[in-house]
């Protein structure tokens, strides 16, 4: 019965087949339809295909399926279905709907915070709310981010020459 959670595991040794032999992600979508159609309520199956269709770049088809896991409230891991929206969002340059979710991550809580930071600091960078991103680029900062400490100096000086703080965009980007 592929529709046993006990054989979820399986699934993936079938999915890397699918991906690294057959065809890459699309093969694994297509494997993945083939589950969901059988299985309609084992929601890990569509996690997995939105990061599929992430990898190809198809943003909308995933926010399809990230938005149906946030709507039946799906939880893989605190804050990710959220965090997932956000980025597809971000992608799409729909910052202010990226935002939003991205202060859903932060409320539930993401086991990545510093990089909820960094992105919604970078949303934030693209609408030209410079003080706002700056701000988030200092709390990735005080999480200790994950992100190289070089690169978050680059997004804090880009914002700091935009707030006419040259001194300190020149002591961020040297």
């Amino acid at each position: 019965n592929p529709c046993d959670t006990n054989r979820f595991n399986s699934l993936h040794a079938i999915q890397t087949v699918g991906y690294y032999k057959v065809g890459g992600p699309k093969a694994a979508i297509e494997l993945l339809n083939f589950m969901i159609k059988q299985c309609t309520d084992i929601y890990e199956y569509i996690d997995e295909r939105a990061g599929y269709y992430v990898e190809i770049e198809d943003y909308l088809k995933a926010l399809d399926d990230y938005n149906f896991l946030y709507e039946k409230r799906w939880v893989h891991f605190y804050g990710h279905v959220e965090f997932s929206l956000a980025y597809c969002y971000s992608k799409l340059n729909k910052n202010v709907e990226a935002i939003q979710f991205y202060n859903k991550a932060i409320d539930a809580k993401h086991n990545e915070i510093d990089k909820v930071y960094v992105n919604r600091g970078n949303c934030k960078y693209e609408l030209n709310d410079y003080r706002g991103a700056l701000s988030d680029y200092n709390k990735a900062i005080y999480k200790k981010s994950s992100v190289r400490y070089t690169e978050l100096c680059n997004y804090k000086g880009r914002a700091k020459y935009f707030l006419k703080d040259y001194a300190g965009a020149l002591a961020d980007l040297t």
